[in-house]
């Protein structure tokens, strides 16, 4: 069964007898019901990209809530999974702040897993999907050689000297901003960059729910 055909079957509607109902809004607010997005020709984007509101996320069932959510964290789909049962949510404020007690509250050791499960910026690396729209924006997937050998030789110390790789929330950045951010915070403490480092995850986490949920 197509999902249009569930879409008809759940809405009671027909495209034939009702034409006028069936128009890009409901379609999209459909998708969101089934699990995806109905896309119009003027408003491609990726499936991570879908929206929902805070309603609709509230009513999944946890596996689709955690499948949603799963890539805020970057692989770290644990803190989707503590916060489902949290619901309701009153904002996507609220799932936010959520989101984050549950990451602060975690042990030292999850924390630094979670930090680890990032990629190198500027690095040709296999990544997550939502990592490779970020950096894609901030051009570092565009780097010229000189630029590149750079980034791997800075990314090659700070591991070294911190023991997790350099996170920044690179959007609307520019790479010659992130170097100087990084050329920077390698001189940190490592309790300093650690918390630095953390804080960094969690704004990136606000611009993906951002990205993902409408207020």
């Amino acid at each position: 069964m197509t999902k249009f055909r569930r879409f008809e079957l759940i809405y009671g509607l027909s495209s034939k007898s009702n034409p006028d109902l069936i128009n890009v809004l409901s379609l999209r607010r459909a998708g969101a019901v089934l699990g995806r997005q109905f896309k119009s020709p003027a408003d491609e984007r990726s499936d991570t990209m879908t929206e929902f509101i805070i309603e609709e996320l509230n009513q999944f069932d946890e596996e689709h809530f955690v499948d949603t959510l799963d890539d805020v964290y970057e692989e770290s789909p644990w803190v989707a999974k503590q916060v489902a049962s949290e619901r309701p949510f009153d904002s996507r404020e609220d799932l936010r702040a959520t989101m984050e007690s549950v990451v602060n509250e975690a042990s030292r050791d999850r924390k630094l897993e979670l930090l680890r499960a990032h990629p190198d910026l500027g690095e040709q690396t296999e990544m997550t999907e939502a990592s490779q729209e970020e950096q894609s924006s901030a051009g570092l997937d565009e780097l010229q050689p000189e630029q590149y050998k750079a980034f791997q030789q800075l990314n090659e110390t700070y591991r070294e000297t911190f023991g997790f790789p350099f996170i920044m929330a690179v959007k609307g950045k520019s790479p010659d901003e992130i170097q100087t951010a990084m050329e920077n915070r390698i001189n940190n403490s490592e309790s300093d960059e650690f918390r630095t480092a953390l804080g960094q995850v969690h704004e990136i986490a606000r611009l993906r729910l951002e990205d993902r949920i409408t207020q």
